[in-house]
């Protein structure tokens, strides 16, 4: 059996040491103690920039949601505006095929006579009518006087 054996000077030299390390030992855990604290306060600073972007991205989704629904409002007016403007131009096009030139230049001095005639009779009252105006101021005194 071995056995050692020390004097009063190294038991003190140990004991000192061995103080020392807890010491520092107390310390580091201390140190620990303050990192956790920090991390405990980043997860929570974490998870609040989670909670944020979270909504943030939501926010993003509603509007492009809303983009999309205008977005296709717009597209199905232009659609239904181009096929009205679609269907209005081939109608035009049918009315100006329909239309015969020719004919309708071959009636229009039949339809001016129709026109005339009517302008005629009405010039022929109003000369006629000027006449008898005339006749009848004539035949007033006051009117021969001047």
């Amino acid at each position: 059996m071995i056995s050692h054996s020390m004097d009063d000077v190294q038991v003190k030299r140990i004991s000192k040491a061995l103080n020392t390390c807890a010491n520092a030992i107390q310390g580091i855990n201390q140190k620990f103690d303050i990192i956790d604290e920090h991390i405990r306060q980043i997860e929570g600073f974490n998870d609040l920039m989670n909670i944020k972007v979270e909504k943030a991205l939501a926010s993003f989704q509603r509007l492009d949601d809303t983009f999309n629904e205008r977005a296709e409002l717009a597209l199905e007016a232009v659609i239904g505006a181009s096929e009205g403007l679609s269907d209005l131009l081939e109608s035009s096009v049918d009315s100006l095929q329909r239309v015969n030139v020719k004919k309708e230049l071959e009636e229009v001095p039949k339809a001016f006579m129709l026109v005339t005639i009517p302008i005629v009779i009405l010039l022929i009252e109003l000369a006629v009518s000027n006449a008898y105006m005339g006749v009848l101021l004539a035949s007033m005194s006051d009117v021969r006087s001047v």
